[in-house]
């Protein structure tokens, strides 16, 4: 036989051995493509499910605040929530950029890493759900520390303070407020401030005007108080 036929018989075997290997490959890469649709599938069911149960939470958590007037509380669910929504913002960007036919633009290294973060930032969310859960409001007139409920009213305003010449006590001042409690410059009333607008503003949904006035009433002489500090 000629030697040429040999090689022609070694090659088509070679060639044979290739495609099987290659084969072999795509069908390892197709099983770890759908490992990974699956776990992503059940990421995205995690993140949904604590999307929700936070939306649900953080209302009935706002709502017994404002009941018992807690504003410590009010505080506290505010920072929890801006915690939350930066993990959950995080982990909607990761999912969106692998899911749906984004997922075959990226390699098998990429999405498993991506998949990694992703349950990361969900734990993060899950921690914070447990500390939303973990409040629990205190009754009126036990959840503010400076405020004492039978001192008497002056110009039918509990809260206003009488303003003097001479230079105010800043601990004296600090504690006759209802709304501030535990702010210690311009830039700290301003935001409890713009915390306290979002829940009690009549705009709001559920807010009201008078809270609000009164909230307002003692932000512009607290603004007034920091601005003679300086």
């Amino acid at each position: 036989m000629p030697i040429g036929f040999y090689m022609f018989i070694a090659m088509f075997g070679f060639l044979g051995i290739v495609i099987s290997y290659l084969n072999s490959k795509n069908k390892q890469r197709e099983k770890k493509a759908t490992e990974l649709s699956l776990k992503l599938s059940g990421l995205i069911d995690s993140y949904n499910s604590k999307v929700s149960q936070a939306q649900m939470m953080t209302k009935d958590k706002i709502d017994e605040a404002k009941k018992n007037n807690d504003y410590h509380m009010l505080n506290k669910i505010d920072n929890i929530e801006h915690s939350f929504q930066k993990e959950m913002l995080a982990a909607k960007d990761m999912i969106e950029s692998i899911n749906g036919d984004n997922f075959k633009k990226h390699s098998l290294a990429e999405i498993r890493e991506k998949c990694y973060h992703i349950g990361v930032c969900i734990g993060q969310m899950n921690t914070q759900l447990k500390l939303l859960d973990s409040l629990k409001a205190e009754p009126p007139g036990m959840n503010y520390s400076g405020y004492i409920d039978d001192e008497p009213e002056e110009e039918e305003n509990t809260y206003k303070y009488e303003k003097k010449k001479e230079k105010k006590n800043p601990i004296d001042v600090m504690k006759q407020t209802k709304f501030f409690n535990g702010v210690s410059d311009k830039s700290s009333l301003d935001q409890r401030y713009k915390q306290l607008a979002k829940v009690y503003h009549p705009d709001s949904g559920n807010g009201s005007a008078q809270i609000f006035g009164e909230i307002t009433d003692e932000y512009n002489i607290l603004k007034e108080f920091f601005a003679e500090m300086c």
